[in-house]
Formats: structure tokens, C-alpha cells, sequence
């Protein structure tokens, strides 16, 4: 048993959350263009970083807004699509 805010949850749950995460092939294939993306990053030097997404895809965005602001110290902004796209 693993504990999540005080709640109890059981190995299968954990599992079953793990066979769903790596059911999704960007995920479970990503690992190298991640470090690759994450090594070019000093060369070109930006000054802030963009996300565009909306619903779940936005959830990931504002996690990965916390560890690059955190891990990269780059300060990362979130638009809507209909203001950066034609949506």
C-alpha cells in the first residue's frame, strides 16, 4: 500500500494507472527526444517559454510550467488556442 494525501491505494490501482500511462506512445517512447530537447536548450537561450493547449493537454502543460520554472528557472506563460491559433 501506497499512501496519497492520507488515503490508502492499492498496488492494483497503482498498476493499472501504470499499463494506462504506458499505453500512450509518447510517453512511453519519449525519453530521448526529452534529453534532447533538454540539452539544446542553453544553446538557444530563450528567454521564456510558450505552452498552447487546452483541457488535459493544458493540466500537462501547467506541470511541466512548475518543473521547468523550478529545474530551468525559465519562466514559462500558458495561451488559449483561440488567441494563438485560428481556432
Amino acid at each position: 500500500m501506497i499512501r496519497v494525501q492520507n488515503q490508502k491505494v492499492s498496488n492494483v490501482t497503482r498498476s493499472q494507472m501504470r499499463r494506462e500511462i504506458e499505453q500512450i506512445p509518447l510517453l512511453s517512447n519519449a525519453g530521448p527526444s526529452i534529453k534532447h530537447a533538454a540539452s539544446a536548450l542553453p544553446d538557444l537561450d530563450p528567454a521564456a517559454l510558450t505552452t498552447i493547449a487546452r483541457g488535459s493537454s493544458d493540466h500537462a502543460a501547467a506541470y511541466f510550467k512548475y518543473i521547468a520554472e523550478l529545474l530551468v528557472g525559465l519562466p514559462v506563460a500558458s495561451m488559449g488556442p483561440s488567441v494563438a491559433s485560428v481556432f
